[in-house]
């Protein structure tokens, strides 16, 4: 049987690292794709569902406009990466900085927005790999309850939660 699946992927992109997974399940298709142009950025994985014959005709056109923005996200990733280290390498910031003072009471509400910030961000990330069906390294990242006292119910039933789902994975 021939097919043209690697000539369609060269075509997307010329140089990248693809990570595709694909998960049968009573006769629908789950196809992970997710496209890295360099090992340090991770952009969420696409997913696609549906028959043999959906994705044999809508799988490569349905990637190519996330792969574009994709690639457009690196090229802006890269110049912003220039002109911070061109702004670093420049005379006016070679001077020595002010030091900045702040109350305490300032680094005490600073430092509750960030917790809350970060708790958000990670929170996010599990449900990413909630999504990727990652479940055990979403249990490494779960947040401790001792740290955000106010979140114990949600995060027993988080944990609760991944933990079962990451036994039945392991069933299969």
């Amino acid at each position: 049987m021939a097919t043209n699946f690697f000539t369609n992927l060269a075509s997307i992109s010329e140089s990248a690292l693809w990570h595709i997974t694909v998960n049968v399940d009573k006769g629908t298709l789950v196809v992970s794709t997710m496209f890295n142009s360099d090992n340090d950025n991770a952009i969420p994985a696409v997913i696609f569902r549906g028959t043999t014959y959906e994705l044999d005709n809508g799988y490569f056109s349905g990637l190519s406009q996330p792969v574009d923005q994709i690639k457009e996200l690196f090229a802006n990733r890269i110049a912003h990466r220039n002109s911070v280290e061109n702004a670093k390498k420049s005379p006016e910031n070679t001077s020595k900085q002010k030091v900045s003072t702040t109350t305490p009471t300032t680094l005490k509400v600073d430092d509750t927005a960030e917790r809350k910030r970060k708790y958000e961000e990670t929170i996010k990330k599990i449900e990413q790999l909630n999504a990727h069906c990652k479940y055990t390294e979403a249990l490494e990242i779960l947040p401790s309850k001792e740290e955000h006292p106010d979140k114990v119910a949600d995060l027993d039933k988080l944990h609760k939660e991944l933990t079962w789902k990451s036994k039945q994975l392991s069933l299969l």
